[in-house]
């Protein structure tokens, strides 16, 4: 058997405190995507929060929290690049 390595990258955003922010933060379950759509949605059609909820399937409470900026403002100050490495089996 012979052991095949694969070195793969992955870009974190991190604030100026250096700490985990947006869609690289470990708890976050909704991608920065949705929430961009979620915001634009509000701003150039004013939709409710309530229809916002129904079509992300979010809670009502969090999508105005993502339109009023109380969750999710900060902006990435740079970026950490984490190698994860994979090993594989493979049979010849």
């Amino acid at each position: 058997m012979t052991l095949i390595s694969q070195v793969t990258r992955e870009y974190l955003e991190v604030n100026e405190s250096g700490y985990l922010i947006n869609s690289s933060h470990p708890r976050s379950t909704v991608s920065q995507d949705v929430v961009d759509s979620i915001r634009l949605l509000r701003e150039t059609l004013g939709l409710s929060y309530t229809v916002l909820a129904i079509v992300f399937s979010l809670p009502r409470e969090t999508c105005g929290k993502y339109c009023r900026y109380e969750i999710r403002s900060q902006q990435a100050d740079r970026w950490k690049t984490i190698y994860k490495t994979k090993t594989y089996e493979r049979e010849t």
